[in-house]
């Protein structure tokens, strides 16, 4: 399969086209307007056209003749900035889980580890996936994951063809990456995305972890510590716990392009909204009156709980609507 390139202006929701004169624009931040058209050998009234829905969308800025051009990645870290407030007190009540895990780990006893699973067990190796690849195989429910590194495993292709068979199958499948992904590992991100797996972004993860609804979960020894040993959970409480704390972090993440499903129009309205289009060129595109389509856009704006239209494309993204 041949690997795509996610520009983190993507995940902002800026179109493929945007996103190349972003970056064609980078290397020329800080000169006049005219030196930059100089530089990439238009006039100056092409620059400013090009220039318009990107100043629009809150990725590009021109300030007393001097162009300004943001990287990609720092507008997407800004965004991903804004959510780490909120994930302070989910942070937080992680903590307590990984403290609590230790008094788990110690009702294990020195019970030796079987086929025969009890409700807390802790195993080692490659015995740890080939029960998880088991347990996804055997499960018809959702499939809840944290994925700071796993990409690094050897054990990930195995791993990630028995998340496709479950998605084949019709589960469901989320998973929550680190932004540096974009950067280390997209072609891991892409291939889980195209099988139909859900993803989402926040700044940190804070430890590896996987729920298999109606199986089990499986979580580090020590949470947060990479290591071979992994306490396998079959205790309902434990595990529901994990599975609320998942749902914490993912409704506060950022959506990935083509990770989330919405409502056709709307869709359409906060893609050409991101793109600096005026409501009279909204308007004619979708076949709305412009009377129509200002109101939809301030019920938008306030359905939104945003006053302006970047920040309305900022947390639809937030949100999965695009």
């Amino acid at each position: 399969m041949p690997l795509r390139r996610l520009d983190a202006l993507a995940v902002l929701g800026i179109s493929p086209s945007e996103v190349d004169w972003h970056q064609r624009l980078r290397p020329h931040s800080g000169v006049s307007l005219d030196e930059a058209a100089a530089a990439l050998e238009i006039d100056r009234e092409e620059l400013e056209r090009v220039l318009e829905p990107l100043v629009a969308a809150g990725v590009a800025a021109v300030s007393d003749d001097q162009l300004s051009v943001p990287a990609g990645y720092d507008l997407l870290a800004e965004v991903v900035a804004a959510e780490a407030d909120q994930l302070r007190s989910v942070v937080d009540r992680l903590e307590r889980l990984r403290v609590s895990i230790p008094d788990v780990s110690g009702m294990l006893g020195d019970q030796p580890a079987g086929p025969g699973l009890s409700d807390v067990e802790l195993r080692a190796g490659h015995d740890v996936h080939a029960t998880l690849r088991a347990w996804v195989s055997e499960s018809r429910g959702d499939l809840m994951w944290l994925r700071p590194d796993q990409w690094k495993l050897p054990q990930e292709p195995a791993m990630s063809r028995a998340v496709r068979a479950a998605l084949a199958r019709g589960q469901r499948s989320r998973a929550i990456y680190p932004a540096r992904v974009l950067e280390e590992a997209p072609r891991s991100l892409f291939e889980r995305m195209d099988a139909g797996e859900e993803v989402r972004l926040v700044p940190e993860v804070p430890s590896r972890m996987a729920v298999v609804a109606g199986v089990g979960a499986v979580v580090p020894e020590v949470w947060g510590v990479a290591n071979q040993r992994r306490i396998l959970l079959r205790q309902v409480g434990m595990t529901a716990v994990l599975a609320e704390l998942f749902e914490e972090i993912w409704s506060r993440a950022v959506v990935v392009p083509g990770a989330a499903r919405g409502d056709t129009d709307r869709r359409m309205l906060l893609q050409q909204m991101g793109r600096g289009m005026r409501d009279e060129q909204i308007a004619r595109t979708m076949g709305l009156s412009l009377r129509t389509v200002r109101r939809r856009v301030a019920d938008l704006l306030q359905e939104l709980g945003v006053d302006t239209r970047f920040q309305a494309g900022v947390e639809a993204v937030r949100r999965g609507w695009v």
